[in-house]
């Protein structure tokens, strides 16, 4: 769950060049524009296309933050400064669609218990009315979304000369949708100062750049948790196509992997995927594996959580060259309990599932 501690919204208006700084926070007492802001923000933090970044020792970025969390400066100030340094790139650049930037100082609790129910209503859950509701005291955060505004076309009920009438009506202010994809955003944990971002390439004064990381916040990028699953994937598809192994097999195996690191709470590591496919079924596939993983730029290890685990790499899916389609759990590679793969002497391959107690259409 998370406790929203402080949100605002600043506006920017840049085909006009106005940047319309709010001297106010957002109203949280307000239940809608609550659950707006907290669904916004839980949604980036469980995007499994967040790329990691440190900050450089240069960054000016690292040391507002720094004195912010040290309760030395007040938010609506911190944001205001935020938010003149993101206008001031975002107007350079050639990309002019209005647009507003969140800024979140929010704990996120997890999967800490309640002391108490406050409510029966989830939306008075998600935010306390008191600071001890919580058996702990969470991870505190702040998190910066750029929300590109949208045109839309609106229901808008006129009178004419005595005669009401309803009407459609352009409205250029819309914002988007709190289970949307936001494509620019960051957020830097209080404890330690790491950082989650998404950014998107923009031409800046004629060059491209990618704001978030070399600009505003001037961090590593390291990759994503998504692209880290994807890249060894294929790998050991590729390492397994070369020795003579079942690639679909050894890509099952891989995910299987992944899930069992991360409901264990431990860090994947990239390098040890190739011991965790090969090891029992070919030591030089696992060698070759070993190999070809220096060759990519993957971290030495990235913490992927349980829940994103689950959604990467939970089931593994198969398409045959005759138009068929399987999927099935990654766990189940590791046994030929459930199903199997055989290769017969024309180099056709057997596919057998086993020990079903029942069919369902789909």
């Amino acid at each position: 769950m998370l406790r929203i501690n402080h949100a605002v919204l600043h506006g920017f208006e840049l085909e006009i060049g106005e940047c319309d700084i709010s001297q106010r926070e957002i109203d949280l007492e307000v239940k809608q524009t609550k659950s707006y802001v907290t669904r916004s923000v839980r949604r980036i933090l469980a995007n499994a296309e967040s790329k990691h970044g440190q900050f450089a020792e240069s960054s000016s970025f690292k040391d507002e933050l720094v004195h912010y969390f040290a309760g030395q400066r007040e938010f609506l100030d911190v944001s205001a400064d935020i938010a003149l340094s993101f206008y001031d790139v975002l107007h350079k650049s050639e990309d002019l669609d209005a647009c507003d930037l969140l800024v979140v100082d929010f704990v996120d609790t997890g999967d800490m218990k309640i002391k108490q129910q406050v409510s029966n209503d989830i939306d008075s859950l998600v935010v306390p009315k008191t600071e001890d509701a919580y058996d702990s005291e969470g991870s505190r955060g702040f998190a910066l979304l750029l929300l590109p505004r949208r045109q839309a076309f609106i229901h808008d009920v006129r009178n004419m000369e005595g005669q009401a009438y309803n009407d459609i009506v352009r409205h250029d202010s819309t914002l988007p949708n709190p289970s949307q994809k936001i494509d620019t955003y960051a957020v830097v944990k209080g404890s330690n100062l790491d950082i989650d971002f998404h950014d998107v390439e923009r031409v800046v004064m004629g060059k491209k750049s990618y704001i978030i990381p070399e600009v505003l916040l001037k961090c590593s990028s390291i990759a994503s948790s998504k692209e880290v699953v994807t890249t060894v994937t294929k790998l050991v598809e590729d390492v397994a196509q070369e020795y003579g192994l079942e690639p679909a097999v050894a890509a099952a195996k891989a995910k299987s992997y992944v899930i069992e690191q991360a409901s264990a709470a431990r860090d994947v590591t990239p390098a040890e995927v190739g011991q965790a496919v090969f090891a029992q079924s070919s030591p030089d596939a696992a060698q070759r594996y070993e190999h070809e993983a220096t060759t990519e730029l993957l971290p030495e290890r990235v913490s992927v959580a349980k829940s994103t685990a689950k959604r990467l790499a939970k089931n593994h899916r198969i398409r045959t060259d005759t138009g068929i389609e399987i999927s099935f759990p990654s766990e189940y590679a590791g046994s030929s309990e459930f199903i199997s793969f055989e290769r017969g002497d024309d180099g056709k391959i057997f596919i057998e599932i086993k020990n079903i107690g029942s069919i369902e259409n789909r």
